[in-house]
């Protein structure tokens, strides 16, 4: 199952030529999805369901994910979405960040003097990990430019928007090595690890803007380009985790 956080990702997704329908919205599905399995002349097939979050923030992250594993008792579930990126981390307009751990960085207590940050890490799940690392090696071995850099590694998830280098400081005094920050992965996360244990989890996100005083006009510019990357990716992991594992269906 894959889950977007915003339209324009969602719709992203549902263009992909993979899809029995490209471009018809069906509801979340599930639906055919097929693909070439990198390597091979193999078509996979996929039975996958594609749901967008109705609004912003871990709360309807949680909320949305409980739902939609009840209804679909998916095996895997993957966020996408865009997300805000660290440049001190290295991470720059563009890129792909894929999340080895979600970290909370809303649970805070808070003195006279200080905030201290008491971060709830969730790690992904290490199939879709080893999946996503071995798509990205592909892609990295098309033509210089021809597709985004991928980057892995922690990445911060709270209700704030972040517009800021010294929010980004603050957050990042004892997480110096997070990518980048976003608002519904820690919420989807904390329901999969609660309500459905055995289901996978996996957070994939675009980089729009460098959570800096350039945002919106950072992301205007670079929605688009993004969200068609992380789109292709996403299904590419999710097609590279269910051959693994053997859950496709060869044609």
């Amino acid at each position: 199952m894959v889950l977007a956080a915003q339209e324009q990702e969602w719709r992203a997704l549902l263009a992909l030529p993979g899809f029995s329908t490209p471009g018809e919205d069906p509801g979340e599905g599930p639906r055919r999805y097929r693909a070439q399995l990198a390597g091979t002349s193999e078509v996979m097939e996929l039975d996958v369901a594609v749901a967008l979050l109705r609004d912003v923030g871990r709360v309807e992250g949680a909320i949305a994910t409980v739902e939609l594993l009840h209804r679909h008792r998916p095996r895997w579930l993957l966020l996408t979405g865009v997300a805000g990126g660290f440049e001190r981390s290295g991470v720059g307009l563009g890129d792909l960040v894929v999340a080895d751990s979600v970290v909370d960085y809303e649970y805070q207590r808070l003195s006279d003097s200080s905030t201290e940050y008491r971060w709830r890490s969730f790690p992904a799940n290490i199939t879709l990990l080893d999946a996503a690392r071995a798509t990205a090696e592909r892609m990295a071995s098309r033509p210089a430019g021809a597709f985004p850099r991928v980057r892995f590694g922690r990445v911060m998830s709270g209700d704030k928007v972040i517009a800021s280098p010294e929010a980004i400081s603050r957050l990042g005094a004892t997480a110096t090595d997070a990518l980048g920050v976003e608002m519904e992965g820690a919420g989807a996360a904390a329901a999969v690890a609660r309500a459905a244990p055995h289901t996978g989890f996996l957070m994939i996100r675009g980089v729009v803007d460098l959570a800096n005083s350039s945002k919106r006009i950072d992301a205007a510019r670079w929605g688009r380009p993004v969200c068609d990357a992380l789109a292709e990716f996403t299904m590419a992991t999710a097609v590279c985790a269910a051959a693994t594992a053997g859950h496709s269906r060869p044609r």
